[in-house]
């Protein structure tokens, strides 16, 4: 998506800004706002408007936006709920095209504020106005010198940005963590976030220059589809770490009244953020100790960790936190324990933890450190500081950063105490060394990096919606659905469940073996989430499973990349180990199982539960010993996997053809592995060629705009690419054309490009066609785009294809769009 077309292009980037309620009084919402923005750092202008006043300061305050006389690009409003409906239709005569609502007396306060916000909404859509809040803390853009927040204070620019749902939380964060540990590229806090929300934050940050980690504080998303889809997007590019209220019962009915929606199935939003590659901690202070272990270039290739630390109780405390994070102090290689025997003293610990004694020196440290992250079977060190007169600690800092510089393993420290241990401690932060107060803040920060690591191995998965060599017989299971709806039955019988799995070709048990006895059960349930759409649940089976209904959750499509995670949830790993006596269900077998159901929750959206209960085994297959299915009415999806949350690899939009030259070509969505092929074929083009593409002079993608091309969500963007199998069976990138879908959710900006040797083959008009044919079954229903005024040959392939051209604001492009 072009920045220019971005939803929070005016709110973000605002060269001139009008404060409605401005004040002398510094106790005021809007005496806090004219004193930020007036005394601060911002160079755009900004005009004040309060009837009350005629100058506030210096500055000349208007009675409303008119008498203001020029134009303003974000409206920031603090006055009194009643006046701001007449305010935004000022703001929408003046052609406005952001406002921030501080105030409250909205949705939160019942049937009048509701009706109130929603008065709101329409003013604001009618004149095209984004708005953030109402009841918004604001937002801060320190690069920029914005500070649209009521807090008084400047903030350093930095490279982290905070999202939050919760106004009292972040003032509070402002307040302690941003003080001197963390800086800032923004900070957004919507509050009741009728227009703008974590969609729109996530999809700018993910994109903003500024910003290299995104820390998001929840209660609940609004809309979750959009929010994973925008999430996964975010997590491609850079690090995001969540941190959920509302993870029992009691605490999401009270997270649900704060925020206006359903805070739903924790699992399940656990599942989800898995999927999306995003780490979730349990605390805000565990929020900024990821924040810090992810700041690290070094990602660890697994969970095992040695300690190197200069005092016995310390590594205690870190060998009591890895055991409850399920990290694994490794077990020293022969040739590093006889290393460190030569080197250090006799009374060295001998194992790991590496205990180098009190009285160790900055050499010391560095030999045991460096030895350690040598050894094969380690994966990450973590290096305790204890306060000590036989050194002195900016020394050993200065060793442990310069060990950092090539270590290519993940190296953090936990630096203990206070006054002694300053300078140590700043000069490990300055040089990007993730660092610590305690032991078990720096362990959890390893295990952190470990679970980001796997969350973003999970996040490359991409399934088709059927996997399986035999197709399941999908006519016939809807056929099943659609006539039990027609009746008004909203439950299938039981031969009518036994007919749909079978016609996913899952096994069902027959009368001698349900007689049998001698099968050991699990329990295999799908069910509809209504933010996220289907999820699969594997737990306890037969009458266990009323006694503790809880399993793993995942959710589709899967894989078996995605089903081997699923078993290292503790909730399947323990049913395998309480089965081990009996291979009647094993790995392998259920692996067969729970894709036949993935492949059913993507092919059958009007299952809202399915449970087979109990699931047996006899060791060579399993079978549904008994199944219950109830439905929901088809939804309002745009097309054929609207109903999920991650949307399959589109399988069905892959084709062959043949040129006119007789060359034969096929043509697929990209997949993340394509991305090498992809930077060669960008390499390729002619400059011209490039150019035309991205009106860009660049050579080549960098790595985040690789990442962005060729890592995509399937759902809001797509890329086509044509490939040509070379004589050593290698896929040749020859074409490729994409779509992103616009914040209107029914058209889409494209752009495409050909490589130069093999233009006028007609393959450019090709991929297009395919193209338009992937919006329309995405259920879009415009394409548009831009074409240098001189690209003769691209205008050409635009009106053949139906394509109208019209003119821009800037002479050297075109505007080109079609109805799909």
């Amino acid at each position: 998506m072009a920045s220019s077309r971005s939803p929070l292009a005016a709110l973000a980037t605002p060269k001139s800004i009008v404060i409605f309620g401005a004040s002398p009084d510094r106790r005021s919402m809007g005496g806090v706002l004219t004193d930020n923005l007036i005394g601060g750092s911002y160079s755009g202008a900004v005009h004040l408007v309060n009837p009350k006043y005629r100058q506030v300061g210096k500055q000349t305050c208007h009675t409303n936006l008119a008498a203001v006389g020029c134009q303003v690009d974000l409206a920031l409003i603090a006055t009194p709920a009643e006046s701001v409906g007449e305010i935004l239709e000022q703001c929408g005569a003046a052609r406005v095209k952001a406002a921030v609502i501080y105030s409250a007396g909205f949705s939160e306060t019942g049937e009048r504020g509701q009706q109130r916000e929603a008065e709101l909404k329409e003013i604001a859509d009618r004149h095209h106005i984004r708005l953030l809040g109402p009841r918004a803390v604001g937002f801060l853009r320190p690069h920029l010198g914005v500070n649209a927040v009521p807090f008084q204070r400047a903030f350093a620019a930095g490279n982290l940005a905070f999202v939050s749902q919760s106004g009292a939380v972040c003032t509070g964060i402002l307040d302690w963590v941003f003080a001197d540990d963390f800086a800032l590229s923004a900070l957004f806090a919507p509050g009741n976030g009728c227009d703008l929300d974590l969609p729109e934050f996530l999809d700018f940050l993910a994109r903003d220059v500024e910003t290299q980690s995104i820390l998001l504080y929840l209660e609940g998303p609004r809309d979750r589809r959009r929010f994973m889809s925008a999430l996964r997007a975010a997590a491609r590019m850079k690090p995001v770490v969540v941190v959920k209220s509302g993870r029992h019962p009691l605490s999401a009915r009270v997270a649900g009244a704060h925020i206006g929606v359903v805070v739903g199935d924790d699992e399940v939003f656990d599942a989800a953020l898995r999927r999306a590659g995003a780490l979730r901690v349990r605390s805000i202070g565990d929020l900024f100790s990821a924040a810090r272990a992810l700041t690290s270039r070094q990602r660890p290739r697994g969970n095992r960790l040695a300690v190197v630390t200069n005092g016995g109780g310390p590594a205690v405390a870190a060998a009591d936190e890895a055991a409850e994070r399920g990290i694994h102090l490794a077990r020293l290689g022969a040739d590093t324990c006889a290393a460190l025997a030569v080197r250090l003293p006799a009374s060295w610990s001998m194992d790991n933890p590496v205990d180098i004694l009190f009285d160790a020196d900055p050499e010391r440290f560095r030999l045991a450190i460096e030895l350690c992250s040598a050894d094969d079977g380690i994966d990450g060190t973590l290096v305790i500081i204890s306060p000590s007169a036989f050194f002195d600690p900016p020394a050993v800092a200065q060793a442990i950063v310069q060990l950092a510089l090539t270590e290519p393993k993940p190296l953090l420290a936990c630096v203990i105490g206070e006054g002694s241990v300053r300078e140590a401690r700043q000069v490990l932060a300055a040089a990007g060394v993730p660092t610590f107060r305690t032991p078990e803040s720096a362990v959890a920060a390893f295990a952190f990096m470990v679970d980001f690591v796997r969350h973003q191995e999970l996040l490359l998965e991409t399934p088709p919606a059927q996997m399986s060599h035999r197709a399941a017989d999908v006519t016939t299971a809807r056929a099943i659905v659609d006539q039990a709806l027609r009746h008004g039955r909203v439950e299938l019988d039981t031969a009518e469940g036994e007919r749909l799995l079978a016609a996913f070709h899952i096994p069902l048990a027959s009368a001698s073996r349900k007689l049998g006895g001698k099968l050991r059960e699990i329990r295999v349930a799908l069910k509809n989430d209504p933010g996220f759409g289907p999820v699969i649940i594997v737990g306890e089976g037969g009458s266990a499973a009323d006694i503790a209904h809880a399993g793993a959750v995942v959710l589709p499509p899967l894989n078996h990349r995605l089903i081997i995670d699923l078993f290292r949830q503790p909730a399947v790993t323990r049913l395998f180990e309480a089965r081990m006596a009996s291979p009647a269900i094993s790995p392998p077998l259920l692996s067969q199982v729970l894709q036949r159901v993935s492949e059913l929750a993507c092919e059958m959206p009007c299952i809202d539960n399915l449970e087979i209960n109990p699931l047996c085994g006899d060791g060579g297959q399993l079978y549904a010993e008994s199944v219950r299915i109830t439905l929901r009415p088809a939804g309002v999806a745009t097309w054929r996997y609207g109903h999920m949350a991650i949307c399959p690899y589109p399988l069905a939009l892959e084709s062959s053809f043949i040129t006119r030259a007789g060359t034969s070509y096929r043509i697929r969505p990209i997949l993340h592995e394509d991305a090498t092929a992809f930077q060669m074929f960008i390499r390729r083009l002619s400059n011209r060629s490039r150019y035309c593409r991205f009106f860009s002079a660049a050579q080549e993608l960098t790595p985040r705009e690789l990442s962005i091309r060729t890592q995509i969500d399937y759902d809001r963007e797509m890329l086509l690419i044509a490939v040509l199998t070379t004589a050593d069976e290698q896929e040749e990138i020859v074409a490729e054309a994409d779509y992103s879908v616009l914040p209107d959710d029914s058209t889409c900006e494209f752009g495409v490009a050909v490589a130069d040797s093999f233009a006028g083959q007609g393959i450019g008009t090709r991929i297009l066609q395919q193209l338009m044919e992937a919006a329309r079954r995405r259920g879009l229903t415009r394409i548009v785009g831009q074409v240098l005024s001189d690209n003769d040959n691209m205008q050409a392939l635009m009106e053949s294809l139906g394509f109208s051209v019209g003119m821009t604001d800037e002479a050297q492009l075109l505007d080109v769009s079609r109805r799909l």
